[in-house]
């Protein structure tokens, strides 16, 4: 019993291969919507919203300007608020999101870095992060705080939850 609760909870943790199944589905129910869906000025709207609140707020303002570089303070519910809106652009949980761009700086376009494009061409599309040093020293105050840890622990449950919250607002029950 232990060991499938283990299995579970390390299928449902943010790591390289659910990244990879989620930007391939992301992007293939992308391009079905384009060929059947409905379009309205309304749908546009709400995916430039949606780019603002995750792109912009979420990964680069919070993620990566706050929580990686600590280039400001806010209140703790807000930075948790937009570390889960980061969350759901799909590209990880905060924990790894910032482990990762913390490997990227020390070891920026050498063969170490996570995601250098010179060192690895269009491969670094694939999400390969394997090459992690620990750096869990410069990001304590994420790993000891119960919700970056459980947004972590169980982030495809929350992504597939978040994108049933928003189908069933948008388009309501089938």
């Amino acid at each position: 019993m232990e060991s499938l609760k283990m299995n579970l909870q390390n299928i449902l943790a943010s790591n390289v291969r659910g990244l990879q199944v989620l930007a391939v589905a992301t992007a293939t129910m992308s391009v079905l919507t384009l060929i059947y869906g409905s379009y309205s000025a309304q749908m546009f709207w709400l995916v430039l919203l949606g780019y603002f609140v995750y792109g912009c707020m979420g990964i680069t303002v919070t993620i990566h300007r706050g929580l990686t570089h600590k280039s400001y303070k806010t209140f703790p519910w807000l930075q948790k608020l937009l570390s889960f809106f980061g969350a759901m652009g799909g590209t990880g949980s905060p924990i790894a999101w910032v482990a990762t761009h913390i490997n990227h700086h020390k070891y920026s376009d050498q063969e170490q870095d996570p995601h250098s494009p010179s060192q690895q061409g269009l491969k670094m599309f694939l999400l390969d992060y394997d090459k992690q040093d620990d750096v869990k020293w410069k990001m304590r105050r994420l790993i000891t705080d119960s919700f970056h840890i459980n947004l972590h622990r169980y982030y495809f449950a929350v992504v597939l939850l978040w994108a049933l919250l928003l189908w069933l607002s948008v388009v309501g029950p089938l």
